[in-house]
């Protein structure tokens, strides 16, 4: 099914995208970096799933000290390195490392909450596949129909504000969420929560990634580009990885709270690191 939607993009992309944008880069490509990169994210996702009872505990910390020990050498190596993948000292900016950090926590509040809701919903009775799917549209639906506006408003208002603004209707709808309880006014509580919740998120992601790529030069937009998007993936890894240890077994609705509470904390900590980036591009 997939591949309905899968070939159309590769043949638009392949059309569409330019070969190069300017001059090629004669550096050497960091590929040890990308291995090492790969692994600690790979190896992030498994200690999060193993600390669900599937590895022993000394296994789980042997691992976790082994994997802090691999990411401290491997900024060490990119900060050295003369093209790195991951370049440490873009986060020496204030506007870079908070948006790259407000990416991260909303990326990580949005992914959880969305394969929440199917575990709660269809532990529930009265509740289809169908209209699971439905709800869960009220979350992407105002995302999509809002992330146009969200531009709008960064280029006339700055980049700051509709961002923050934005992250905080994305804590407000989660924070909604807890609301809910089996009952004639389940599905309202959830529309309602959701609904805000997208219109955070499509509010918040065009400022959010404009400020990141403006805080470094246009040469290095592709790299602060690519660091971006691993920040967003790396959190989208953490809350799905994490999610059978907070949701737990039994209850669904005790599982549900906890994995909320989590979910609200960390949409207000990107609400936070919102307040960190530049209102308006400043020259290199």
């Amino acid at each position: 099914m997939n591949l309905f939607f899968i070939v159309p993009a590769l043949i638009l992309a392949w059309r569409v995208i330019p070969t190069r944008a300017g001059e090629p880069s004669r550096r050497s490509f960091d590929v040890v970096g990308v291995v090492q990169l790969i692994v600690i994210l790979a190896g992030g996702a498994a200690l999060l799933t193993g600390g669900t009872g599937k590895l022993p505990p000394s296994a789980t910390w042997g691992g976790a000290v082994l994997l802090v020990l691999l990411a401290v050498y491997f900024l060490y190596r990119e900060a050295g390195h003369e093209d790195p993948v991951f370049q440490p000292r873009f986060f020496l900016r204030r506007t870079f490392a908070s948006g790259c950090a407000g990416v991260a926590c909303s990326n990580l509040s949005m992914y959880t909450t969305f394969l929440t809701i199917p575990l709660l919903l269809a532990g529930l009775p009265g509740w289809s596949s169908t209209q699971v799917g439905l709800v869960l549209s009220a979350l992407w639906a105002p995302t999509v129909v809002c992330a146009p506006l969200g531009g709008r408003l960064a280029d006339r208002w700055g980049r700051r504000w509709p961002t923050t603004l934005g992250m905080l209707l994305l804590t407000v709808g989660m924070a909604y969420l807890v609301r809910f309880e089996p009952g004639t006014e389940a599905l309202p509580v959830m529309l309602t929560g959701l609904i805000v919740a997208g219109i955070g998120l499509g509010l918040s992601q065009a400022g959010l990634q404009t400020a990141v790529l403006e805080s470094v030069t246009r040469e290095r937009a592709g790299s602060a580009s690519g660091i971006y998007s691993t920040c967003r993936y790396a959190g989208s890894i953490a809350g799905s990885s994490a999610l059978p240890m907070l949701y737990g077994v039994g209850d669904e609705i005790a599982g549900f709270t906890r994995v909320l509470t989590v979910v609200v904390i960390t949409a207000f900590a990107a609400t936070l690191a919102t307040l960190g980036i530049q209102h308006r591009p400043s020259p290199h």
